[in-house]
C-alpha cells in the first residue's frame, strides 16, 4: 500500500528487474495477486488517504520506520496532587505532560539531577517517604520540599512543578514572570521566608539561563534535515522549544523512491505514534 506522483512508475518499478530493490519487495510481489488504485486530487488527500487505508488494513510490508536507538523522556502527571517527574521509554496520550526525547536514561537522570537544584519537587511515591520517621536526605540538600511531611503547602509546590515543566519547555521569561509575581505577593503579605525561596528561585534560572544558548527567537517547532546516500535516506530532526534547542533524533532507511515522497511517508508515520504535534 503506498501512493505516488506517477503511478505508473512505481508500480512498473516494482516488477522490472533493475526495479526496486528493497528487500521486502521481493516477498510482496510473490503474493501479488490483484493491483487497486485510486486517484486523488491532491497530494495531501493522498497522505490522508494512505494513512486512513494503513491504519485500517495494517499492511505487512509498508513503510515501518525504525529509530537510531531507545529515546527516553520524561513525565510529570499534573492532575496528582504533588507530581513528581519519572523516565520513561515510551509516551502515551494519558493526559501527563512529557519532556525531552533524551537519548539514553542517563541524559534523563542528568537533567533530572540539576532540575531538582532550581525545583526541589519529590523523588519518590508518597507512600514510601511517608513510612520514614523524617524527610530524607534530598529535603536535607534542598533538593525535594519534603510535601511527604508537610513542609510545602500544595499551592506551593504545584508553583514548582508547573515551574520545572516550563522550564523542560524551554519557556523561561514565562517561569520568572510567575515566581516574580509570587516573590512580590509573598512579600506583600508579609511572608519573607516564602518571598525570599523564590528569590533564590529567580535567582537560580537566571543564571542557568545564561548560560543556555538560544538558536532562535522564541517559539517552539520540530527542525527536519535530510541526506541521501545511495539507497538509504538519512532523516535528523531537531527540537526547539521556547527558542533553545533542547533534543534530536536520527533516523535512516532504505529509499529507491524520490525524496519528497520518503520524507512524507516519514512524517505521516513519526506523527502517527506517540508524538504530539506542535501547535500554534
Amino acid at each position: 500500500m503506498g501512493k505516488a506522483r506517477d503511478l505508473r512508475k512505481r508500480i512498473r518499478s516494482y516488477f522490472a528487474a533493475s526495479g526496486d530493490s528493497r528487500y521486502q519487495i521481493r516477498f510482496l510481489m510473490a503474493r501479488v495477486t490483484d493491483i487497486q488504485f485510486i486517484v486523488t486530487d491532491t497530494e495531501k488527500e493522498a497522505l490522508i488517504l494512505e494513512n486512513t487505508l494503513i491504519k485500517k488494513y495494517r499492511p505487512k510490508y509498508n513503510f515501518n520506520l525504525r529509530d537510531d536507538k531507545t529515546y527516553f523522556s520524561l513525565r510529570m502527571d499534573m492532575s496528582s496532587d504533588f507530581p513528581r517527574l519519572s523516565i520513561i521509554r515510551k509516551v502515551t496520550r494519558d493526559g501527563a505532560r512529557y519532556f525531552g526525547p533524551y537519548s539514553s536514561a542517563s541524559d534523563a537522570r542528568a537533567v533530572l539531577k540539576h532540575l531538582y537544584k532550581l525545583f526541589p519537587l519529590r523523588h519518590y511515591p508518597m507512600e514510601t517517604c511517608r513510612r520514614r520517621n523524617r524527610p530524607c536526605l534530598f529535603y536535607q540538600l534542598r533538593q525535594c520540599s519534603a510535601p511527604c511531611h508537610g513542609k510545602i503547602s500544595r499551592e506551593d509546590y504545584m508553583a514548582l512543578a508547573e515551574g520545572a515543566a516550563l522550564f523542560l519547555e524551554g519557556k523561561n521569561r514565562e517561569i520568572l514572570k510567575i515566581f516574580r509575581e509570587r516573590m512580590s505577593a509573598a512579600a506583600a503579605a508579609e511572608e519573607y521566608e516564602k518571598a525570599a525561596r523564590f528569590r533564590d528561585l529567580i535567582r537560580s534560572i537566571e543564571v542557568t539561563v545564561e548560560k543556555q544558548k538560544v538558536v532562535a527567537q522564541g517559539g517552539d517547532s520540530d527542525v527536519i534535515g535530510f541526506y541521501r546516500e545511495g539507497e538509504q535516506l538519512h532523516i535528523a530532526l531537531l527540537f526547539l522549544r521556547g527558542g533553545t534547542l533542547t533534543g534530536s533524533r536520527n533516523y535512516s532507511f532504505s529509499w529507491e523512491m524520490d525524496d519528497r515522497e520518503g520524507i512524507a511517508s516519514f512524517l505521516n508515520e513519526y506523527y502517527n505514534q506517540e508524538v504530539f504535534i506542535l501547535r500554534k
